[in-house]
C-alpha cells in the first residue's frame, strides 16, 4: 500500500533558507503555506502590501517582492524512510 503526501516547500529569498511542510491533504498543506507566507508579509510590516488569505495572490506577492517562493508537490511514500530521503535530497538542491 502506498501512501501520498504533499510536501510543501517555503524558500526564503534573501537566504535560501528552505522550510518543508508535510501533510496529507493538498487543502491542509495550503493552509500551512497560506498561514506562513501571512505572517511572514506581517512580520516585515510592508504597510503598502494589502495582506490576502488567497494561496495564489500571496504566493504572486512572495515572487513579485522577492520575498519568499513557495511550491507544493505530491510525493508516494513508500516508507517513513522514503519521505525523509525526499526532504533531505530537496533541502541539499536549495542549498547548491
Amino acid at each position: 500500500m502506498e501512501l501520498k503526501v504533499f510536501v510543501g516547500m517555503f524558500r526564503y529569498t534573501d537566504d535560501g533558507v528552505i522550510e518543508h511542510i508535510v501533510t496529507t491533504t493538498r487543502e491542509r498543506v495550503t493552509q500551512d503555506l497560506i498561514a506562513k507566507m501571512r505572517y511572514y508579509l506581517e512580520w516585515c510590516g510592508d504597510s503598502h502590501i494589502l495582506v490576502p488569505n488567497n494561496y495564489q495572490s500571496l504566493k504572486e506577492i512572495g515572487w513579485e517582492y522577492g520575498y519568499y517562493e513557495v511550491d507544493i508537490e505530491q510525493q508516494v511514500v513508500l516508507s517513513e524512510q522514503h519521505i525523509l530521503k525526499h526532504l533531505i535530497r530537496q533541502s541539499s538542491r536549495a542549498e547548491q
